[in-house]
């Protein structure tokens, strides 16, 4: 528990929270919920997304918070770009489930 609230608090190390909370338990997350997911009645699927949903948003923000906490600073300007364009992709990808009907039909 101290890792995770100093993750959130920006106290934790940079490659710490990108390689072991993002890509490592993030992974094991992912794989997971996919496995999971399709066996589950539908309130637990939502459940489901709500703590992948969850975990995102803690993640990203931890690694913002903690991307001066490296020796090169370049790696934090990486981070931080690569936040950035997660939730452009996250906010694009929204768009598309949302408004797939009207972008995908095809004219009469």
């Amino acid at each position: 528990m101290n890792a995770i609230k100093s993750a959130w608090q920006g106290r934790a190390p940079l490659w710490q929270v990108f390689w072991v909370h993002y890509w490592a338990v993030g992974g094991a997350i992912s794989v997971a919920a996919m496995a999971l997911a399709p066996r589950l009645p539908s309130p637990l699927q939502k459940a489901l997304l709500g703590l992948l949903l969850a975990w995102g948003v803690w993640v990203s923000v931890s690694m913002w918070r903690c991307a001066g906490n490296t020796s090169e600073p370049v790696f934090g300007y990486l981070a931080r770009a690569y936040t950035i364009a997660s939730w452009l992709g996250a906010a694009a990808l929204l768009y598309l489930i949302f408004n797939a009907d009207d972008l995908f039909r095809l004219p009469r």
